[in-house]
């Protein structure tokens, strides 16, 4: 973002040097787009003084001394007469201020993702669920297309005196599968638990639909899913053979254990079926909270990244959004395995007729009934 920092010293200079009016940033750029703190403070006393083009440089130091800003040292003013050597001439105050405006967002960007990474490690770390992490991804997609809306409303003039990107908007969209990493402890343990169970009763794939290969956080346990769920649906038999051979010409990945390795060790006849609607909603939960991780590491990677690939404004803001909208989907699994949750704790119930109050015993006739009944 060192292009931006440049043009906001050369924006701040040009405007103070009578180069640029102040009232074309009215209402456009705030003194909280800089993230030079001297040069934010330089165009916020500029823009107060209500001054014309030309007079802001003469009575600068009076500005800044009435407003209490101007230290001993000469600070801001001696950061100003280090940057006037370095701005280019002839001034281009639009293209400046739209890098200004630019940096800014991307700024927003990299903060939502952050915020969006930060949720997930909590949630991860104290074992929250997802519905906290999608909410947060909720309001930052919300914070994105905010940001999106006021490049667009920048005057056209701005927005084309960007030198157009080296490369297409849509690539620098980063990929959406996690890359893949070497997965242990109680992660591992459950998901290669709920495969075995599924293993041993395949049927109850139709129990979760929801549940996704990329759900999983070991991706050998995700392709074996994948092959399993496909054994299934062809009609063909499904356990630890079947699965060793259909995973058996997958690409190893140096570092993780072979998928056909994974359903080689798989244990049906010690798994229990019944756990694994429970485990799958885990599983699930897990990888939501994931891909929510790794959106936010996609957004920092492309704050950080878009002064350099050319991608500043639009084409960064407009990948930052479809990458957060593709964590909507997540809600309606998520509800849906709740659903199927409350439905499975529904069905067990004790049956109809046998409860407490129906089991009593009748409490004894009276003497004097019984007499009449036998008269």
């Amino acid at each position: 973002m060192e292009h931006c920092r440049a043009a906001e010293r050369a924006l701040v200079t040009s405007l103070i040097l009578g180069d640029a009016d102040a009232c074309d940033f009215t209402g456009r750029l705030r003194a909280s787009d800089f993230a030079d703190p001297a040069a934010g403070l330089l165009f916020e006393v500029a823009l107060a003084s209500g001054r014309a083009a030309g007079e802001i440089g003469r009575e600068l130091p009076v500005l800044l001394r009435r407003e209490g800003v101007l230290r001993s040292d000469g600070y801001p003013l001696s950061e100003l007469l280090s940057w006037m050597p370095q701005v280019p001439t002839p001034a281009h105050p639009n293209a400046w201020a739209a890098l200004v405006v630019a940096g800014s967002l991307a700024r927003q960007v990299q903060a939502s993702g952050i915020r969006l990474v930060q949720c997930a490690e909590r949630a991860h770390e104290c074992g929250g669920g997802p519905g906290r992490v999608l909410a947060m991804a909720e309001a930052q997609r919300a914070a994105v297309r905010s940001a999106l809306r006021r490049w667009h409303e920048l005057p056209a003039s701005w927005r084309d005196s960007l030198p157009p990107g080296v490369v297409a908007a849509g690539s620098v969209l980063p990929s959406s599968t996690v890359p893949p990493q070497a997965h242990g402890g109680a992660s591992a343990g459950r998901e290669r638990e709920l495969l075995a169970g599924l293993a041993a009763a395949p049927k109850l794939l139709g129990r979760i639909p929801w549940l996704r290969e990329s759900d999983f956080s070991e991706p050998s346990c995700g392709v074996v899913f994948g092959a399993l769920r496909r054994l299934h649906e062809f009609g063909h038999p499904v356990d630890a053979i079947t699965l060793a051979l259909a995973t058996s010409r997958t690409e190893p990945v140096p570092g993780i254990e072979s998928p056909a390795a994974v359903a080689a060790a798989l244990r049906p006849e010690q798994a229990f079926p019944s756990a694994v609607p429970f485990l799958a909603r885990q599983v699930l939960e897990r990888g939501i909270v994931t891909a929510a991780k790794q959106v936010g590491e996609d957004l920092v990677g492309l704050a950080r990244g878009s002064s350099a690939e050319a991608g500043l404004g639009a084409p960064m803001l407009a990948a930052a959004t479809e990458r957060l909208e593709q964590l909507r989907p997540h809600h309606l699994r998520l509800h849906n395995a709740k659903q199927a949750s409350a439905s499975v704790r529904s069905s067990v119930r004790s049956p109809v007729g046998i409860t407490p109050a129906t089991c009593q015993l009748p409490a004894p006739a009276r003497p004097d009934v019984l007499d009449r009944s036998a008269g």
